[in-house]
């Protein structure tokens, strides 16, 4: 239906010029639980803005290629660079049935750039993409 396409809220996958390595200046002597479920909220916020669009196109590229709805869920497991940028994409999980779908969402995390982690520490994250 027309609610499968997203909420129309993305930005095209136009990754902002804002300078995230300010991210790094919170750490101080605040707690550290504290500052990584900020970032980790910080993150998300900036992937929904930023690149869900991008995964929501994923979902409907297969619907087109096969010419069923695909539904379920795809989880992606990856780490975020000491400088944003994730490296070892890699599908964790896989409900759909389509392992195309899971390399197609696993390029799109594999080619994002994220705010700098805290302290510039690689951090593992997994992210779940369903429809």
């Amino acid at each position: 239906g027309a609610g499968e396409t997203g909420t129309g809220t993305g930005t095209g996958g136009t990754t902002p010029t804002r300078d995230w390595g300010a991210m790094e200046d919170t750490v101080g002597d605040e707690d550290p639980d504290l500052v990584m479920e900020h970032y980790s909220v910080t993150v998300r916020r900036f992937i929904r803005n930023y690149y869900a669009q991008r995964a929501a196109g994923c979902f409907d590229h297969e619907t087109r290629t096969t010419g069923q709805v695909v539904r379920g869920t795809v989880v992606v497991g990856f780490t975020i660079g000491p400088d944003g940028h994730t490296q070892n994409a890699s599908v964790s999980r896989n409900t759909t049935g389509s392992a195309a779908l899971g390399q197609c969402l696993q390029r799109n995390v594999a080619a994002w750039e994220l705010p700098v982690p805290p302290n510039r520490e690689p951090i593992d994250m997994e992210m779940p993409f369903s429809r």
